[in-house]
């Protein structure tokens, strides 16, 4: 039917590209080091998010002139993004902002790039090719999110970072309308990850929708100071690395693989990340002392196939399920759940890590003595007490290995060990030492908090509390939201879906599935484990 209609393309056709800049446009050049945790995501590649909208009533509203002077007016308060970035100069000792593969964000000057605002139109209507949230989340509420190639509405301009490599005098924004023949629109924002987790993008554009539909004039303003989040380091200058720090780290939730030792068999998306910076060259001998080689990655069951893109929505009834079964403990009293504080989140990744095991596994899987990783990104921002209106990309990735047999059998020990991870892992002491040591690795992108080519691991990012799905352009919420963010097939993101209820899990919630190909069709076959908690 309509739900598996496959679009080969969209036949876009794009005007020629706009360069904008703020209507007051700063005198003041800045130049601004990233920060530590920012540093570590210059290899994250783009995040982009995608807003389809419904035609509104008010064709003011998706009016090129009312969508390009919001923005306009917006940079004023993120400047930011019409500068470029550029490498650090590395000066030995001269610090963490100094080291090999360091940057920095310059903007407010003359030759800024700007942002990239292009027109697009699309001969299609907008209500043919993505199908209205009671068709996604009707019916066992799973549907290909790529049946038509959506990546045709992301702006093709060259911008910093786009192929992982390029960077110099490039953008750092990009925004692409296409304007479908029903009037409905769909807006694409896209930014390198290392200025960008999912609290700043979605704070940019929830800022941009409140100007443009006139509920907002003014937008308060947002904290650019990479360096609040360096003064967080134990003993950030010191001049060698603390050992107890380091023990402290060993022993927390930030396991640390070392890409410089795994070049051997790495995919190429990776080789880059598993070089010493080109500042390091000539200097390897002489002036600095290496830390050794630390723990390598293991590429041997590295899955390279292009990934496709499913949405599986959960119903509010059905995450509460989950959580209910969660947090009965292992003695299947349901008072004692609060001692665990298991959250609904807790519970529904806890859930998710299983079914995504099980995927991976095939037909006749046996999990006896196989280990299992769960990955993912926790904000830090509310942890150390910073603005919520800092951008950049404040979180580390935390992980948890357990018995991939347990991962199967026990919702509530898997749910559980997510808790205890993001507990210790948010601990003052933990994060300072983690600062600590990270500012002082020879070079920021040097770790990894997963082994990319273990079998089983399973990496989720939440974008549940950001309000994503309620932002409003103009008088409606939008048709469908759609985030990629990083590497495609290593990350599955978890969107709320919008709604009156005062939390995300009232209203429901929506995965974004990646998989390769042979594991999406193990998924699909395999619904009866997904929906176990479905009434």
């Amino acid at each position: 039917g309509f739900m598996d209609k496959v679009w080969e393309s969209l036949n876009i056709e794009r005007s020629p590209h706009e360069i904008l800049f703020p209507i007051v446009r700063s005198a003041k050049e800045q130049r601004l080091p990233l920060s530590i945790i920012d540093n570590a995501m210059i290899a994250g590649g783009m995040v982009s998010v995608t807003y389809f909208l419904d035609p509104e009533d008010d064709e003011m509203i998706f009016s090129q002139e009312n969508l390009t002077s919001t923005l306009r007016q917006l940079l004023e308060v993120y400047p930011h993004y019409c500068g470029t970035i550029e490498p650090q100069e590395f000066i030995p000792n001269g610090g963490p902002s100094h080291r090999p593969g360091c940057w920095a964000i310059r903007f407010g000057s003359s030759t800024d790039p700007g942002v990239i605002y292009q027109e697009a139109t699309c001969p299609h209507r907008l209500c043919d090719i993505i199908p209205s949230p009671a068709e996604r989340y009707g019916g066992d509420g799973i549907w290909n999110a790529r049946n038509a190639p959506l990546e045709q509405l992301r702006n093709i301009v060259p911008q910093a970072f786009w192929n992982y490599v390029d960077y110099i005098n490039l953008p750092l924004m990009a925004v692409q309308v296409t304007r479908f023949q029903d009037d409905g629109i769909a807006i694409n924002v896209q930014s390198p990850h290392c200025l960008n987790d999912a609290r700043t993008m979605c704070m940019f554009i929830r800022d941009w929708a409140n100007l443009c539909s006139h509920r907002l004039q003014h937008i308060e303003p947002i904290v650019i100071q990479p360096d609040l989040l360096d003064q967080k380091a134990f003993n950030l200058n010191s001049r060698k690395i603390n050992p107890l720090q380091l023990e402290i780290v060993e022993k927390s939730p930030m396991t640390r693989y070392d890409y410089w030792a795994s070049e051997e068999g790495a995919p190429a998306v990776f080789q880059m990340a598993c070089r010493p910076p080109f500042q390091l060259e000539n200097q390897l001998e002489n002036q600095l002392e290496i830390e050794p080689y630390g723990k390598p990655m293991n590429w041997r069951d590295y899955d390279s196939s292009t990934s496709v893109v499913y949405n599986v929505y959960f119903s509010p009834q059905e995450i509460q399920s989950i959580w209910e079964a969660a947090s009965q403990s292992s003695h299947g009293d349901s008072n004692s759940h609060n001692s665990h504080g298991i959250s609904h989140l807790d519970a529904l990744m806890a859930h998710l890590w299983a079914v995504h095991d099980r995927v991976t596994a095939g037909k006749n899987f046996n999990f006896q003595d196989e280990i299992s990783t769960f990955g993912f990104p926790i904000n830090l921002r509310p942890r150390l007490n910073l603005s919520d209106r800092m951008i950049g990309s404040p979180g580390i990735p935390v992980s948890k290995t357990i018995p991939a047999q347990t991962v199967q059998d026990s919702i509530g020990e898997a749910a559980r060990a997510i808790r205890q991870t993001i507990r210790e892992a948010s601990d003052p002491t933990n994060l300072a030492a983690y600062l600590h040591v990270a500012s002082h690795d020879t070079t920021p992108s040097r770790y990894s908090f997963i082994s990319w080519g273990q079998r089983y691991k399973t990496v989720i990012s939440s974008w549940v509390d950001q309000g994503l799905a309620n932002v409003q352009f103009g008088r409606k919420k939008p048709r469908y939201v759609d985030a990629v963010s990083v590497r495609m097939n290593l990350l599955n993101i978890c969107l709320d879906v919008g709604g009156d209820g005062s939390k995300w899990h009232e209203n429901g919630a929506c995965l974004h599935l990646q998989l390769s190909k042979d594991k999406m069709e193990e998924f699909l076959s395999n619904k009866e484990f997904l929906r176990r908690y479905k009434k």
